[in-house]
């Protein structure tokens, strides 16, 4: 097991925070008895992960974003304006 340090460290760049993310999401269909997959780094897809019937898009940020804006791209607006089971 871990040192408790080394499960408290901060994530350091986007690449991390955008995978702990993607996985405490993943973590939460899995625990609701759906079956995640992690569709990142395909471009044809919509959003991050796929957990029938949920298309689920993952925003994270090493900061807080407080006053800015949501940054969608087109294909996520065009999902989330047509299909009901777009969350993000």
């Amino acid at each position: 097991m871990k040192p408790l340090d080394e499960l408290l460290a901060p994530l350091l760049g986007n690449k991390a925070i955008e995978s702990a993310a993607i996985a405490f999401v993943m973590d939460l269909e899995r625990a609701a008895g759906r079956s995640p997959v992690d569709w990142r780094y395909e471009a044809a897809f919509a959003a991050d992960i796929e957990s029938l019937p949920r298309i689920i898009e993952v925003k994270a940020v090493g900061g807080s974003q407080r006053g800015w804006f949501l940054p969608l791209e087109v294909p996520q607006v065009s999902e989330a304006s047509t299909n009901p089971d777009f969350y993000i």
